[in-house]
């Protein structure tokens, strides 16, 4: 994805603007403002965890929720939360009448390129399908199309809940079955480039 790109997940009420890719920065990271509609974002991005990256969220405007382990906490305008690699969390999600709007930093250590790209693939393409109605009422994709994505995503980013271990073995399986369906990762008529 390129720097300035614009995604949206309208089910989701998630808007990204790429303000910074990978490519800017030789994999080291990428920078995103993301503008989410009031009391909406809750579950645009299921829970997952990064085994290499370290998340940044700055609040600008609005209220946000998010989760960090186990806990939810909330944040405001001038408000930031770091999330470190292998904790689990949701990212921010508004909880007010106003729009919630934040910046990403995502750093990967050692830098990860292809990774951050991959992630930024994924969310282009689980847009993209919200756009064409093929997402429930959240904006998330069916479970056979995130098995898909889950997979592509390995190994920077895991699903929180499920070992890392236990996906390791299984989501190459299931992928490989959801693909005989027609699932792919990633589709050239979704990639935002």
């Amino acid at each position: 994805m390129k720097t300035g790109t614009v995604i949206e997940n309208p089910p989701a009420g998630q808007r990204l603007h790429l303000v910074e890719s990978p490519t800017d920065t030789a994999g080291h990271s990428f920078t995103a403002e993301w503008t989410i509609a009031p009391r909406r974002g809750r579950d645009g991005v299921p829970p997952h965890v990064h085994r290499a990256a370290t998340e940044r969220f700055t609040v600008t405007a609005g209220r946000g929720r998010y989760l960090i382990g186990k806990e939810e906490r909330e944040l405001g305008p001038g408000e930031s939360v770091e999330m470190a690699p292998g904790v689990p969390h949701i990212h921010p999600w508004s909880v007010s009448d106003e729009e919630l709007r934040y910046t990403q930093e995502t750093t990967a250590s050692p830098p990860d390129q292809a990774g951050l790209d991959r992630a930024l693939d994924a969310l282009s393409t689980m847009f993209a399908l919200s756009r064409e109605g093929k997402t429930n009422a959240q904006g998330v994709p069916n479970q056979l199309q995130m098995i898909a994505i889950g997979h592509y995503i390995m190994p920077g980013t895991y699903l929180a809940g499920l070992p890392i271990g236990v996906q390791n073995v299984l989501m190459p399986v299931l992928a490989a079955i959801v693909g005989l369906f027609g699932y792919r990762p990633i589709y050239a008529r979704h990639q935002a480039r």
